[in-house]
Formats: C-alpha cells, sequence, structure tokens
C-alpha cells in the first residue's frame, strides 16, 4: 500500500514495501535495514562512528521521519508512512514500519540498532551499528 506520497523520484528498486504513507522527505539514504526500533531521536548531528550499526535491517519501527535522505537501500521495513519527498533511493525493500522521523541525512551505514527512539534529526552518521538502545537523544 503506497498513498499520499509527496514526491518519488529516482527510486533505484522498491519492493515488496508493506505499507508506505505519507512519509515526509526521503531521499539519498545510504542503506537502512533491519534495525529494531527507530523512533522520534532528539536530535544527533554529526556522529563521527557509532559501531555495530553498519547496516540497519529489518528495522522493526520507524516512525516520524521528516525527512530521509540519500539512503541507499531500505529493505525490510513493513510500514513505512507520511513520507512527503522520497528521492534517488537506491533500494527499499520489506521496511517493517517507518514513520514520522524527523531528519535523517547521509547516514553512512547503519545497522543493527535495538532501539533508537525521539531522534529529531541523525545527519552524516558515520558507521552506527549494535547500539543496543538509544532513546531520547
Amino acid at each position: 500500500d503506497v498513498r499520499d506520497a509527496g514526491d518519488v523520484r529516482n527510486a533505484g528498486d522498491v519492493r515488496d514495501a508493506g505499507d508506505v504513507r505519507d512519509a515526509g522527505d526521503v531521499r539519498d539514504a545510504g542503506d537502512v535495514h533491519g534495525a529494531g526500533d527507530v523512533h522520534g531521536a532528539g536530535d544527533v548531528p554529526d556522529a563521527g562512528d557509532v559501531h555495530d550499526a553498519g547496516d540497519v535491517r529489518d528495522a522493526g519501527d520507524v516512525r516520524g521521519a521528516g525527512a530521509v535522505r540519500g539512503a541507499g537501500a531500505v529493505r525490510d521495513g513493513g510500514d513505512v508512512r507520511g513520507a512527503g519527498d522520497v528521492r534517488g533511493a537506491g533500494d527499499v525493500r520489506d521496511a517493517g514500519d517507518v514513520r514520522g522521523a524527523g531528519d535523517v541525512r547521509g547516514a553512512g551505514d547503519v545497522r543493527g540498532a535495538g532501539d533508537v527512539r525521539g531522534a529529531g534529526a541523525v545527519r552524516d552518521a558515520g558507521d552506527v551499528r549494535g547500539a543496543g538502545d538509544v532513546r531520547d537523544a
């Protein structure tokens, strides 16, 4: 189910997405797949290296994303809602639930994060891997 997408451009490969609705802005995300739960984080800019994320796959629930840019591949996400603009996404597959994320830009590789909630903006993170639980940063 894909509804109300504001702008979807240059999507490389979009397949098996459960539900994509009303996403604010998703563009040029490097690779996001398999993350446990990411929603509502305050603001994490310019993180040099947060390891054991590498790749974010199978993300259970990602909510309230305002803008997600430069994502290479988003896979196994079930439900993606409220995206305004989706541009240049390399590969979006099977995302569980992605909702209302404030702003996620230029993330290198985010992989296997347990639970990330309430992040306002996550920008230019080099490498985020294996974080157990990050809330309200």
